[in-house]
């Protein structure tokens, strides 16, 4: 069973809101095909001329274009060329980088952000070395395809076999085609368009002597937090804890990454379930404001929860 092998680009705008994934009357940007109700930008009046949305611009000055200066008059492309950090997958200005990152540690500025996102990059690497135990013969193994040298086919067959166990496939509408979401995240498969960027997922299999047994699909946001959009367990080894043991795995891996929440859609039938038995909680108010424009898988309807992962 194989993933699809294409990157999806883009020239048509999306159909749903980028923050809520509802329709209606939606702003465009100008540079992606994101769209956006006017009341999820939480804006007054309609942008005039063009406008990019946060996806598209620098996150440290927070523009699509930087403004020339003094010493650049003789270069105009001087610090409008985004590079894209390898861990949080932000945009940034070369320029801007150099104003704002003063770390006495030398890193690549083309491949990480920031001190942080180098960190979390050098840890996720060892963590992508073979099989981690985790007790009473039960190991997990984590890759993702942007990790090519650490990437196998045979455990992605494995994990995308028991998430279509556990799952219908989830098409999402498309520039007229409809994308299956499922083997998409678990491929890390990268578009233009945000609500289709799953640049970044990577896979943690549970597996017993050699058998696989859950599957979760894990991205990272810098250190504040984690989404985890799917996991699930084969039949046969339902309500004999391997959820619980899947889980408890996903949130040593977190703290080793220093990430500090982890965040799930939850459907309302298992609701209870995630929150009495595993300890998640609704987002607060803080943590919706912090996801709200970012590229977090949305699911409309769905409740999102959140866990903070405690320091041990």
């Amino acid at each position: 069973m194989m993933v699809p092998s294409q990157i999806y680009h883009d020239n048509m705008n999306d159909e749903a809101c980028a923050i809520c994934r509802d329709g209606g009357d939606l702003i465009c940007c100008d540079s992606c095909p994101s769209v956006f109700h006017q009341s999820c930008l939480n804006i007054e009046e309609l942008p005039s001329g063009d406008w990019h949305c946060i996806f598209c611009c620098c996150k440290f000055c927070g523009l699509f274009k930087e403004s020339k200066r003094q010493d650049t008059a003789n270069n105009p492309n001087y610090g409008c060329v985004f590079l894209t950090c390898q861990t949080c997958r932000k945009k940034y200005h070369e320029s801007c980088f150099d104003a704002n990152t003063n770390e006495t540690v030398h890193f690549n500025r083309a491949s990480v952000c920031g001190k942080i996102c180098q960190q979390i990059f050098e840890k996720f690497e060892i963590l992508l070395r073979g099989k981690h135990e985790v007790g009473d013969g039960f190991s997990v193994t984590l890759f993702c395809k942007s990790h090519d040298i650490h990437w196998s086919d045979s455990k992605m067959d494995e994990a995308l076999s028991i998430m279509y166990e556990c799952f219908q496939p989830i098409f999402v509408n498309h520039n007229a085609n409809k994308i299956d979401m499922i083997p998409n995240i678990l491929s890390s498969r990268w578009s233009s368009s945000p609500s289709i960027n799953y640049a970044g997922f990577f896979t943690v299999l549970l597996e017993n002597r050699g058998q696989a047994i859950s599957v979760a699909t894990i991205r990272i946001h810098e250190n504040q937090y984690a989404e985890m959009p799917f996991i699930g367990t084969r039949y046969m080894y339902r309500k004999r804890g391997m959820c619980r043991r899947l889980m408890n795995a996903i949130e040593s891996i977190l703290r080793f990454l220093n990430v500090e929440m982890l965040i799930i859609p939850s459907a309302q039938e298992v609701l209870h379930t995630w929150i009495s038995c595993f300890g998640f909680e609704p987002l607060d108010m803080n943590t919706k404001n912090l996801i709200k424009n970012k590229n977090v898988v949305k699911f409309f309807g769905v409740e999102m929860l959140q866990k903070k992962i405690n320091k041990v």
